[in-house]
């Protein structure tokens, strides 16, 4: 779902919001062994039908991309690897990483229907700086979140997406897309059809117990009967400003703007949706 002319803002995106970025120490460097040690000028995966990579950044400052290659200089240079396994992880857009000192954590993009309210999804935790990684079970609390829809094909549900935020109070802000029972809008776009049986939106859910649970928070921007989107308001990544309000930015399909949404309130409530371009 993430397509050429997107690439690069969402691949710079997804650096800079999952962790801290420290420069990496020369003696660090001794902690890691690589099967191949050769320089790429490209990610292999962008060349294929699949169209999409993913990255995160490790507070040591290592860069660690789909296809087991990683950077150690920012990205100026890949380098190939494989003693350390992120395939899983990497290895589709619907994913969430938070990368601190002290622990590095990872979610699962789909999330599968429990009850009314409750889904459970799969999370990735390391303490030793990904030399081991042990693997979780974790649960969103979303009271309106839709149920499951029999011989449905298309993208349909709640999915995690992309940025973990940790606030100065240790509570952790997570973008989410998907349906709520309410999301029965269809696509109108030919392209969205192909792929989402409804408009979709996106919320955010908040973690106080280290990401063991997530509980719905807020919705940023739902669409509405008319709005000028295909998928609606979906793959969001937010940051934190140095004014203190929470900016979120949103695709809305193929050939479809992106839109922008702020918040003063530490994502309990959001601005209008408005297109990016415009301001």
């Amino acid at each position: 779902m993430i397509y050429p002319t997107k690439i690069l803002v969402l691949m710079v995106l997804t650096v800079c919001l999952t962790a801290n970025c420290h420069r990496i120490r020369e003696n660090d460097r001794s902690d890691y062994s690589f099967s191949e040690i050769l320089v790429k000028d490209e990610i292999k995966s962008m060349n294929t039908g699949a169209k999409w990579s993913r990255c995160f950044r490790t507070s040591d400052g290592m860069i660690y991309f789909r296809d087991s290659l990683m950077s150690q200089d920012g990205g100026k240079t890949l380098i190939s690897q494989s003693i350390i396994d992120l395939q899983e992880i990497n290895g589709a857009p619907e994913r969430a990483v938070s990368s601190g000192d002290s622990m590095f954590y990872a979610l699962d993009g789909p999330t599968e229907y429990i009850k009314p309210g409750l889904y459970k999804g799969k999370s990735w935790r390391s303490f030793d700086n990904l030399k081991s990684v042990t693997q979780e079970e974790v649960y969103f609390n979303i009271p309106d979140g839709a149920a499951p829809i029999e011989d449905n094909t298309e993208w349909y549900g709640l999915f995690v997406y992309r940025t973990i935020l940790n606030l100065p109070d240790d509570t952790w802000l997570m973008t989410m897309y998907g349906n709520f029972n309410e999301d029965t809008l269809e696509p109108y776009d030919a392209d969205a059809k192909k792929e989402t049986r409804f408009m979709q939106r996106t919320l955010i859910v908040t973690s106080v117990d280290d990401g063991h649970t997530w509980n719905y928070l807020s919705t940023v921007a739902a669409p509405r009967n008319g709005d000028p989107v295909a998928e609606g308001f979906v793959e969001p990544a937010i940051t934190q400003l140095h004014d203190g309000r929470l900016l979120c930015i949103m695709r809305s399909g193929h050939h479809f703007p992106l839109y922008a949404s702020w918040s003063s309130d530490n994502g309990k409530s959001w601005s209008p949706p408005v297109i990016l371009a415009s301001w």
